[in-house]
């Protein structure tokens, strides 16, 4: 357990710079102040204006909705997750010291299993921390605290849910795709690319084509589905017939998917 530990600390801390030039460091912590720019902004706007200004735009917790706040975050935490996946696996491809790991008590899964967990953790900085952060100051910045709380406590549940699975999502996939190359360079620009590609076409398809199977382009679509998933989740409109229960388990299809790949690239790896 210490040694999956140590490998998940340590892949964290590569991925977000520390203990790397400064360069390495500055596109992470972009990522991650501009993933909490919002929810700061929001609470700052509470701070500096009196409730009865809010009030003629919105309702001062709905300035900004935890719905709208995922839908942000999902570019951010998609470069996250080519930064991160790339950061975890491809050194040690590149340097060949797999053999070194293996030859502890470390074996393949238990390698994959201490990279996911580094690589959801860090994704979980800017897919969970920032609505969290949101809902408290608006737990805290309400005119009755406790009355709000007690009433809210379940949207504080739909954000670790939301931003739980958005993180296991996209580490998922970030990290099937840098399994198959040593280059960090490829392993990222391909988890872009390849988002970006199939994004635009699943869109293609879902504005031309009228049938109601063209909807259902939406299950595959990488940054389509977790904008569903979240607003499903915090009971919007889905602006389609597709069920929300299908995008959850496209979710967890594609994951477990992702995860599978990852494993069988492991297995064939030679030293």
């Amino acid at each position: 357990a210490w040694s999956v530990l140590a490998i998940a600390t340590g892949s964290m801390r590569r991925s977000m710079g520390f203990k790397r030039p400064g360069s390495a460091k500055v596109l992470p912590f972009l990522l991650v102040l501009f993933a909490f720019f919002p929810g700061i902004a929001v609470v700052g706007f509470r701070v500096l204006f009196p409730a009865r200004v809010l009030r003629r735009v919105a309702a001062p917790d709905q300035l900004f909705s935890y719905g709208s706040y995922f839908n942000f975050l999902r570019l951010v935490v998609l470069v996250l997750a080519a930064l991160a996946a790339a950061e975890a696996l491809c050194p040690d491809r590149r340097q060949r010291v797999l053999s070194l790991y293996y030859a502890s008590p470390i074996r393949p899964l238990l390698y994959l299993l201490g990279q996911v967990l580094a690589v959801t953790a860090v994704l979980l900085l800017v897919a969970l921390l920032p609505p969290l952060l949101l809902w408290t100051a608006n737990v805290g910045l309400a005119d009755d605290s406790l009355v709000y709380l007690r009433d809210n406590l379940d949207q504080a549940a739909k954000i670790l849910a939301t931003g739980s699975l958005l993180a296991l999502l996209y580490a998922a996939l970030g990290l099937a795709v840098a399994s198959f190359t040593d280059r960090r360079a490829y392993a990222a620009g391909t988890l872009l690319g390849g988002a970006l590609v199939i994004s635009a076409a699943a869109g293609i398809v879902r504005g031309v084509m009228k049938e109601r199977w063209a909807e259902y382009t939406g299950l595959i679509d990488p940054l389509y589905l977790p904008t569903r998933l979240s607003r499903w989740i915090f009971g919007l409109k889905l602006e389609t017939s597709v069920s929300g229960y299908l995008f959850l388990l496209a979710t967890l299809a594609i994951t477990v998917l992702a995860l599978a790949v990852l494993v069988r690239s492991y297995r064939a790896v030679r030293f």
